[in-house]
């Protein structure tokens, strides 16, 4: 099987670059922000027009098609009147 090799060998040599480069790269230095989180701004913003009205589906009722009732189909009554005389 040399594509399991294949992976095996590759997939294990970049995990050991990865570490490699991650044990000799230095973490970046720490931040700080030049506003206290105290102090930092919030800013709101509020329109008059609203949205939509909220959408609520009731599913407790069993759907109703869109379709008409189909009519009933008229079968041949002088057929069945026929085998039940005999």
């Amino acid at each position: 099987m040399p594509v399991g090799r294949y992976f095996a060998f590759v997939g294990s040599f970049l995990f050991a670059l990865f570490l490699a480069v991650t044990w000799n790269v230095a973490p970046p230095p720490p931040t700080q922000d030049p506003i206290p989180l105290g102090e930092k701004l919030n800013i709101r913003i509020e329109s008059p027009a609203k949205g939509p009205e909220k959408v609520v589906i009731d599913t407790d009722i069993p759907p109703q098609s869109g379709l008409p009732p189909a009519a009933p189909t008229a079968a041949p009554a002088t057929a069945s009147l026929q085998r039940g005389a005999t």
